[in-house]
């Protein structure tokens, strides 16, 4: 938004202020711009912009004893320093509210330069607001707030509420004290943070953006008093780094919220991110990180227990890309993280743990459930998909797609809706049996599913330790490769055909209670290194290069729908069971 076009947008409904108020000259007791009737004092820069003050402290401020306005700096003819001496107390709290307009023109915003204290009092406390009375924008741009005297000063500092309708192009500062009071903001900059942002406690943050190089470092974000959010009106491509991010027990969660994109310069760093859904009084609110554009910076995340933490719109589901990183360092917990868009070949994904936190039916996610829903990029879960967590892809596994399970077993679901020709490395043990004492799935499904409507192919690479006896993998048709290193002794059911580049590698033993169907037709191959003591049965045709082999002892039962002649297609080394083809 041009400086034009912010101005129009300011004069939106002034349009009663008395012509008197834009000839006079700005004096002492008069609040130019200010409609309320409060006394404050206005030091006129003449040509350059002129500074307003009032305060909720008796009478109206002296310049220069408890505030000093500097127009002779270096820069400071267009953007004048403010330096605020005199401050309150817990006893009596006392709030500056500053303003600028250029000339006597009560419409045009004017600049500040540094906002800065130099307390009196060593024990005082500093409450700053930047806002025109009416209210309104206090400022066009402001080079920097720091509300830290570094000497002994031993008091508190906050910004209480107004906005800058400009950037805020240097640092703002606030301090907590001793007492852990203050250090808290809540302001609105319309234009672009470039400086570094360091705030203690959030009470309320909008900017229009984080440019290259801007940082915003909030310490706490509490939603327990109320609704607490950080917006960004536009694109991240500076640092957002938050220590706690607490959703509190409020009736409104705490929120994060990014307009724009994550661009590549851009991150979001988040060491702890914890709400409280258990807790049903009063109405909890889970914090939420909402991103409405794409990602190709940097998302991460340390402890993340009910929270929700979402890329795209949900509503429009093609814009929530994402190229970049997401890291969870520590466990994700009843916590759902959605890529409404596909993860392309440079996105990454990666957790170290998914859990349940403790209670049965609470599940953690991590969903593509964009238009296409693609993962086209790298998925690494070095704890596997344990007790009734998901792993939800709506999309295909692209050519690119990779999903490291790092050795641990399924314990919850994995669904690659459609299929696709990726990668599926270090699967553990696909079962359905969660941690002691917790029993089978309760939440979600406990499967494996590669396809799960007529038309999807698996047609890349998947690798398993096994299928434990309660274990379910499911696939539509299938033309690549899925290798199980043990024993499968579970169900393993291909819906639709198992074609001329598929195979089934068991390279342990298909034991007594492991069922291998397929649907339809076999022109592909199903090997087994060890026993077959199961059952494999062919709805359809076992045809041509089609083969089912056995090194092993078969003790089990093989049931082919039509053989087409090709017993030769069948070879074992040992056979005490039954070949037979299926009764029609």
């Amino acid at each position: 938004m041009s400086r034009n076009d912010r101005q129009s947008f300011l004069c939106v409904g002034i349009v009663a202020l008395s012509v008197v108020l834009v000839a006079a000259p700005p004096a002492a007791g008069q609040c130019l711009g200010d409609t309320t009737g409060a006394t404050c004092l206005c030091v006129d820069g003449t040509s350059n912009p002129t500074i307003c003050a009032k305060w909720t402290g008796q009478g109206e401020p002296d310049h220069p004893d408890d505030f000093t306005v500097d127009f002779e700096c270096t820069g400071c003819s267009t953007q004048p320093d403010i330096e605020l001496s005199t401050g309150g107390t817990s006893a009596a709290p006392l709030t500056w509210t500053l303003w600028s307009f250029d000339d006597a023109d009560a419409y045009d915003l004017g600049n500040i330069g540094d906002i800065t204290i130099d307390a009196t009092t060593l024990s005082d406390d500093f409450d700053v607001k930047i806002e025109r009375p009416g209210p309104g924008p206090g400022a066009w741009d402001v080079k920097s707030i720091n509300l830290h005297d570094e000497t002994n000063w031993t008091g508190h500092s906050n910004i209480t509420g107004g906005a800058i309708w400009g950037n805020l192009t240097g640092d703002l500062t606030v301090i907590e004290d001793t007492s852990f009071d203050g250090g808290s903001v809540d302001l609105t900059i319309y234009g672009s943070v470039e400086g570094t942002l360091t705030i203690e406690n959030l009470v309320q943050l909008t900017v229009g953006s984080v440019a290259a190089g801007g940082v915003i470092n909030i310490e706490t974000i509490d939603g327990t008093p109320g609704v607490t959010s950080l917006v960004v009106l536009d694109d991240v491509a500076g640092a957002i780094n938050i220590t706690t991010f607490d959703g509190g027990q409020g009736n409104s969660p705490a929120e994060i919220t990014v307009g724009g994109d994550v661009t590549g310069t851009g991150t979001i760093d988040i060491v702890s991110m914890v709400g409280d859904r258990i807790a049903f009084l009063p109405p909890p609110g889970p914090p939420e990180l909402q991103i409405d554009g794409s990602v190709s910076g940097t998302l991460s995340f340390g402890t993340v227990v009910n929270a929700d933490i979402s890329i795209g719109d949900s509503a429009d589901m093609t814009n929530g890309n994402l190229s970049g990183d997401i890291v969870v360092t520590g466990t994700l917990s009843i916590t759902h993280v959605q890529v409404w868009g596909d993860v392309t070949s440079s996105g990454r994904i990666t957790v170290a743990d998914m859990d349940s936190g403790g209670y049965r039916g609470w599940y953690s996610g991590i969903l593509l459930n964009g238009a296409h829903g693609d993962m086209g990029g790298r998925l690494v879960l070095d704890n596997g998909i344990p007790f009734e967590q998901e792993v939800e892809i709506s999309g295909l596994l692209t050519s690119t797609g990779f999903i490291d399970l790092k050795g641990k077993d399924v314990v919850g679901r994995l669904e690659i809706e459609h299929g696709g020709s990726g990668a599926i490395v270090n699967g553990g043990i696909i079962t359905a049996t969660g941690t002691p004492g917790e029993g089978s799935c309760f939440y979600v499904d406990c499967e494996v599913i590669l396809g799960s409507a007529v038309g999807d192919t698996f047609s890349g690479q998947a690798s398993f330790t096994g299928v434990a006896s309660d274990g379910v993998i499911i696939a539509q048709d299938v033309d690549g490769s899925i290798k199980f290193v043990g024993d499968m002794a579970g169900t393993f059911a291909i819906n639709g055909t198992l074609g001329g580049t598929g195979n089934v590698y068991i390279t342990g033993n298909l034991t007594s209670t492991g069922t291998l169907s397929v649907g339809e037709d076999v022109t592909g191959d199903i090997d087994i290194t060890g026993d077959h003591d199961g059952t494999i049965a062919v709805t359809g045709s076992l045809t041509r290069p089609g083969r089912i082999m056995v090194n092993g002892g078969a003790d089990g039962d093989i049931i082919i729908g039509e053989l087409n002649g090709a017993l030769t297609l069948i070879t074992m080394l040992a056979v005490e069971g039954w070949v037979r083809p299926r009764a029609s």
